[in-house]
C-alpha cells in the first residue's frame, strides 16, 4: 500500500464560473509573486472557463503570463491531419494562446505531428530539465472506473515520466465522440446533437459528452452484427489509440497542483480520488502523496462526497 502522508485542500464552490475565478485566483498569486513561473496546463472542457477567465483577467490588466512558461501535460499520438483540429496543440490555441495579447515567453506541447513519440517524450523531460520544473500545476480528472490524471491511467506508476502510453479501451469509445461525422450517427442510429463541435467552441460540452458515451454503450446492446462492425471497423481506427503524457512523477515535481472539476458526470471520480486509499490502480488517488494540493469543486462535482466535504466552502481532507 502506498503511504498517504499529506492533506489536500478542498474548495467547494456554488458554480462553474465561480470554480473558474477561484482557480485563477491561484494563478494570479503565483505569477504576482513570481512572474517567470513555469507551469503545467491542461485541456478539456472543464478548463475551458478557467482559460476563459485567464483571457479576461490578462486583457484586464490583472494577471500577465509574458514571463512565464509553459507546459502541456498530453496530446495525441497519430491523429491524422484532417483530424487535427481534435488535437490538445489546437485546443490550447484556440482556448488560450491564440487569444492572449501578449502570450508566454514559451509554450511547450508535445507534437501530434511527431514521427518518433517516443522520442518526442524524452525530448519534452529534457525540456523542463533546461527551462525549470513546475510551479503550478493545472490538472483535470478522468474515468469513473479507474480516475485518472492526464493520460496516466490505471496501473501508472508513482514514478513514471513522460512517455507514450496506450490509452484504456473506455478512454477511446469516450474520445470517439470527436471522431464521428453525420454518416456515422446515421449508421449507428444516434444523435447529431450530441456531438460536440469539431472546433471546441467555449461552451460545456462534458454532460452532453458523458450522455454519448452511456448512449454509444446503450445502443451498442441493441446494434446489428453489421452496426457494431462498423463502429469498431470504420469509427474505432480513426480515433488514436495511444498518447504522450506527462507522468505522474513528471507532474509531482511541481511545487502546487491545482485540480478543477466540474459537473455531476465527476463525481465518481472525484468521490475515488480523495476517499480511497492512494493506488496506482486509482492514479487520481495518488495526489495524497503530493504535500500541496489544492482541489477546486463545483458543488455538483462534489456532491457524493460525504459531509462535509460536499458542502459550499473550504475543506481540508486528511
Amino acid at each position: 500500500m502506498i503511504a498517504s502522508s499529506h492533506s489536500i485542500k478542498l474548495i467547494v464552490t456554488p458554480c462553474t464560473l465561480r470554480m473558474a475565478k477561484v482557480t485563477v485566483d491561484h494563478f494570479q498569486d503565483q505569477l504576482a509573486t513570481k512572474p517567470e513561473s513555469r507551469v503545467i496546463l491542461a485541456t478539456g472542457s472543464t478548463q475551458i472557463p478557467v482559460y476563459d477567465q485567464m483571457v479576461k483577467r490578462e486583457g484586464d490588466g490583472q494577471l500577465s503570463f509574458r514571463y512565464a512558461i509553459s507546459y502541456n501535460l498530453d496530446e495525441y499520438c497519430g491523429v491524422s491531419p484532417e483530424h487535427h483540429v481534435q488535437t490538445y496543440h489546437y485546443f490550447m490555441n484556440s482556448n488560450l494562446f491564440g487569444r492572449l495579447n501578449n502570450r508566454f515567453r514559451h509554450s511547450f506541447v508535445l507534437d501530434w505531428r511527431a514521427s518518433d513519440c517516443e522520442r518526442e517524450c524524452q525530448m519534452f523531460e529534457q525540456v523542463q530539465e533546461h527551462f525549470g520544473y513546475p510551479d503550478i500545476a493545472l490538472i483535470g480528472i478522468g474515468g469513473e472506473r479507474s480516475p485518472h490524471i492526464a493520460f496516466n491511467e490505471r496501473g501508472s506508476s508513482l514514478h513514471s515520466i513522460t512517455r507514450v502510453v496506450r490509452l484504456d479501451l473506455g478512454t477511446i469509445i469516450f474520445n470517439s465522440r470527436c471522431f464521428m461525422d453525420a454518416v456515422d450517427l446515421k449508421v449507428l442510429g444516434l444523435k447529431a446533437d450530441q456531438i460536440p463541435a469539431a472546433d471546441f467552441s467555449r461552451v460545456s460540452v462534458e454532460p452532453i459528452s458523458y450522455g454519448l458515451v452511456e448512449e454509444i454503450m446503450r445502443a451498442a446492446n441493441s446494434w446489428s452484427v453489421e452496426q457494431m462492425q462498423y463502429f469498431f471497423n470504420v469509427v474505432f481506427p480513426r480515433v488514436p489509440q495511444s498518447a504522450m503524457t506527462m507522468g505522474i512523477a513528471s507532474i509531482f515535481r511541481s511545487k502546487m497542483i491545482l485540480m478543477t472539476v466540474n459537473g455531476e458526470a465527476k463525481a465518481p471520480a472525484l468521490k475515488k480520488a480523495l476517499i480511497d486509499d492512494p493506488t496506482e490502480e486509482i492514479p487520481a488517488s495518488l495526489l495524497k502523496t503530493h504535500p500541496n494540493v489544492v482541489v477546486v469543486a463545483e458543488v455538483d462535482a462534489a456532491s457524493q462526497l460525504p459531509a462535509p466535504y460536499n458542502e459550499i466552502g473550504e475543506h481540508t481532507l486528511i
